[in-house]
């Protein structure tokens, strides 16, 4: 073999390498993009769907004539109620079902991150303890969109501190694994599952820090109730909860909150005359 020959097959040889992680790169390249194609499809017809079956949302309040205990909700869509059948299946319905001399207040916003409650607070002019306890629903929306870890953290403590002063008892309810929703796939679901658990530990360290409750509904797939039956515990659109999941939600606040004692306490306290002054 001449020079020449022995130097084209040399070139062939490093085209080749090149080639070969190049052609690798492409094929990753274009999956993914295939596959956020899908995953944004997916988001799209999901919905498209929930507008066409649901009615608009309503945020669920309660006013009773005798009212003997206060509640504010506060917080994204799980607090209005997105994805129950009815109001009345909301977190905040089951809870004026329970307690129906609670006047029940819901500052929920649909779509509101972390940094949305904690504007809307401090534009807020509630008394002074005016409340018995704050239900506090969000970070769903903060997973989602990538809200940054520092603000995050730093978001959720002024939030916490300006609760304190509303009311003497915080309930912060946490997310579900987001990554488990029937709306996405893979790979966007293993990262999205990785960012929910990351907020839980996050959001449930700002609770204890500032002397509130944090319910975590985090779970891994092997452990996690709302994926193991989709059509029971997920809304049309494949993300919100239904009205099974809003009261399988409600018995595990019940179960793991000093809810039901507050809520109890406050009622007793209020049913008592008031002795005259002398």
């Amino acid at each position: 073999m001449n020079h020449a020959a022995r130097r084209r097959r040399g070139l062939d040889r490093l085209a080749a390498g090149v080639s070969r992680p190049a052609a690798v790169l492409g094929l990753a390249l274009a999956a993914s993009t295939g596959l956020a194609c899908i995953q944004f499809d997916h988001l799209r017809r999901a919905l498209r769907k929930a507008a066409r079956r649901a009615a608009p949302p309503r945020r669920f309040e309660h006013r009773p004539a005798v009212q003997r205990a206060r509640v504010l909700v506060l917080g994204d869509s799980t607090g209005v109620g997105i994805g129950a059948a009815d109001p009345r299946d909301s977190l905040a319905g089951l809870l004026a079902a329970e307690f129906p001399n609670a006047e029940i207040v819901n500052a929920s916003m649909a779509g509101a991150r972390l940094a949305d409650v904690l504007r809307y607070c401090r534009q807020a002019h509630w008394p002074a303890q005016g409340f018995d306890v704050v239900l506090l629903h969000v970070g769903g929306n903060d997973v989602l969109r990538m809200t940054g870890w520092k603000s995050l953290a730093a978001d959720a403590a002024e939030l916490l501190e300006r609760l304190r002063g509303v009311s003497k008892r915080t309930i912060w309810m946490g997310v579900a694994n987001i990554g488990l929703s029937p709306l996405f796939i893979a790979p966007f679901s293993w990262w999205l599952s990785v960012r929910t658990q990351k907020a839980a530990r996050l959001f449930a360290a700002c609770a204890e820090e500032a002397g509130a409750e944090f319910i975590s509904f985090y779970r891994d797939r092997r452990h996690d109730v709302f994926s193991r039956d989709c059509d029971r515990y997920y809304s049309a659109d494949g993300l919100h909860p239904s009205s099974h999941s809003y009261r399988y939600c409600y018995e595990v606040l019940k179960r793991r909150s000093r809810l039901t004692a507050a809520l109890e306490s406050a009622v007793e306290r209020r049913r008592r005359p008031r002795l005259a002054s002398p």
